[in-house]
């Protein structure tokens, strides 16, 4: 278990599962349709990266991609991590989430990759209405990032 650091900072976090007891909506990851994609998450999570994200409801659009441009840029501008040709880096957590704003893993992945991680993730979120979900109950929208079909050792 890997101790987050805005755990103390960040009210959304306070009742947090540590677990999907069947209770939260699973974003799945397929690493048969994004390999590199869904390695990067499963080593991001077997070096303690949490399974269990938080949505991070942002009401104003134009502070909200604000604040994602600027997560982005101290997870991997300012942290020094280098662009590889024909690759995007892939952070985890994810931009979108709470636990993005500490700590994050970074990897690359193929540019197609990510432009369907990014659809994905949207479609995600509008599909269990991860928004109305924060505004009509006032709690943070918790889910769980699973990757599927990962082959024992990896692939390269």
């Amino acid at each position: 278990m890997s101790i987050d650091p805005q755990g103390e900072r960040d009210a959304r976090l306070r009742n947090k599962p540590q677990a999907n007891e069947g209770q939260l909506p699973v974003m799945v990851y397929d690493w048969k349709a994004m390999p590199l994609t869904s390695e990067n998450i499963w080593h991001a999570q077997m070096a303690g990266w949490p399974r269990i994200l938080t949505y991070d409801y942002v009401a104003d659009s134009a502070l909200k991609k604000r604040l994602m441009s600027h997560k982005r840029y101290h997870s991997l501008t300012a942290a020094g991590v280098v662009n590889l040709r024909g690759q995007w880096r892939d952070e985890y957590p994810f931009a979108s989430t709470v636990e993005n704003g500490g700590s994050v893993f970074v990897g690359h992945a193929p540019v197609d990759e990510q432009i369907r991680q990014g659809t994905m993730i949207r479609q995600f979120y509008a599909d269990h209405e991860a928004l109305l979900h924060c505004v009509r109950a006032g709690t943070p929208f918790f889910f769980e990032v699973k990757v599927i079909n990962y082959p024992a050792a990896p692939v390269r």
